[in-house]
């Protein structure tokens, strides 16, 4: 019994001295801002390929969410219309 708590302690002693990885952070970026209506036309442009790549053809999109997109659904939605059917 005593050799098995000599055993422990050593073990938790050797434990303790091991080295902690120390924690690093990454380098600060800049996220680039959607400023202007071109900015959002070229997104909506990207989204509406992206739709027709994935959607099927006869079934209407809806945009659904609640109050903390409704910013999405009042302006993107429709810039997104116009090339969403051009891209028919």
């Amino acid at each position: 019994m005593f050799r098995i708590a000599v055993a422990a302690a050593l073990v938790s002693a050797l434990a303790a001295c091991s080295a902690v990885p120390v924690a690093g952070t990454f380098p600060v970026t800049v996220q680039q801002k959607m400023q202007s209506v071109g900015h959002w036309k070229i997104l909506a442009d990207d989204v509406a390929l992206s739709l027709k790549a994935r959607a099927p053809s006869d079934r209407p999109i809806f945009i659904e969410g609640d109050d903390s997109i409704r910013s999405l659904r009042t302006v993107f939605a429709p810039i997104l219309r116009p090339p969403y059917i051009d891209k028919a």
